[in-house]
């Protein structure tokens, strides 16, 4: 069942399924949760971890940085874009460039990690 679909550079069109241990919503919740909730945390809250992993996910894969997304190998795609953080009170707080990893072949989600630093090795890691 897809949670959220995107149309999106190069693939043309993805999904984010519920998906399962391996990829999708279930995978990220299980694998980054805590990654996301910390960032959020830190940054003084007011969403729900899974809505701003969404956000930072829909910005990556619908307009991603200059030469994203990159082939990983594996019929595996990797995006990233940077995305402002803003706290509950509109303030800018940082940029992340969070990882996104994209089943190049079955145009599904695998997973999103945030990362904050823009180095193209971090789509191999997250893998």
């Amino acid at each position: 069942m897809s949670v959220k679909s995107y149309d999106v550079p190069v693939l043309d069109h993805i999904d984010l399924l519920c998906g399962d241990d391996s990829s999708g919503y279930v995978h990220i919740r299980k694998e980054h949760e805590n990654d996301w909730q910390v960032l959020v945390d830190k940054y003084g809250g007011g969403v729900n971890w899974d809505d701003f992993m969404e956000y930072a996910l829909a910005q990556s894969v619908t307009a991603p940085s200059d030469g994203y997304p990159i082939d990983i190998g594996g019929d595996k795609s990797c995006y990233t874009t940077p995305v402002q953080i803003y706290d509950k009170d509109g303030n800018y707080q940082s940029t992340m460039n969070p990882t996104i990893i994209v089943s190049a072949n079955n145009k599904k989600i695998i997973t999103a990690v945030p990362t904050t630093d823009k180095v193209s090795s971090n789509c191999s890691a997250a893998i």
